[in-house]
């Protein structure tokens, strides 16, 4: 995070400058973003209870943890999740930028997640 009030007491000379936060959605045949929130936040915040196990095996329970994490964030902007991963680990690789989308892809039939 670039901004966090937990974190304000602490100096870093090598932190850059605070940066706000929004929202955009990729547009994945242009690359550009497509602008979802139009309040800049200074940061936000999200909790979800995953097991580790989960984290760790590299697998669908890894995607189910990275959306619940990611919809709880962007519940802060008022998105009720990212279409990217739905909580059931389904990954949609198509709909990440082109720049993103064949890593994305790859990475996804490599561990047998597609």
């Amino acid at each position: 995070m670039a901004a966090h009030p937990a974190q304000d007491h602490v100096f870093d000379i090598n932190r850059p400058g605070i940066v706000p936060f929004r929202v955009d959605r990729i547009d994945p045949t242009t690359g550009r973003p497509q602008t979802l929130a139009f309040e800049f936040h200074p940061y936000a915040t999200a909790e979800a209870g995953v097991l580790l196990d989960d984290l760790a095996d590299l697998d669908r329970g890894l995607l189910q943890a990275t959306a619940a994490l990611a919809d709880e964030l962007l519940q802060a902007y008022g998105y009720p999740e990212t279409g990217l991963i739905t909580r059931s680990g389904q990954l949609h690789p198509h709909q990440f930028s082109n720049r993103n989308s064949g890593a994305v892809a790859q990475w996804a039939r490599h561990n047998g997640l597609l």
